[in-house]
């Protein structure tokens, strides 16, 4: 998620810096890749918020970065809010 004092970001061939949040959708084929390699890149570049999607458990990591490293802000199955970005909020009955 790009908010718009970020917009010029966006470009024809993809985000050419860093987005307010990303959202990982797992898939059996990637969830290494997802819950290790991407949340290292990511916190890396600086990226704020980080969520991982498992839609065969029905639930959502949220990872909010505190200095330098992600924090662990819990597993959500109902509804998960944003952390850095206000009213931001999925109720997850929707998304199941």
């Amino acid at each position: 998620m790009v908010l718009n004092e970020r917009s010029r970001i966006i470009t024809p061939t993809g985000i050419q810096g860093i987005p307010h949040l990303v959202v990982e959708i797992l898939a059996d084929s990637t969830i290494d890749n997802d819950r290790v390699l991407k949340q290292e890149l990511y916190e890396r570049a600086g990226i704020p918020e980080y969520w991982i999607v498992d839609p065969q458990e029905h639930k959502v990591d949220q990872f909010v970065r505190d200095a330098a490293r992600y924090v662990h802000r819990g597993s959500f199955e109902d509804r998960v809010e944003a952390a850095t970005i206000p009213n931001v909020i999925l109720e997850l009955d929707q998304v199941w």
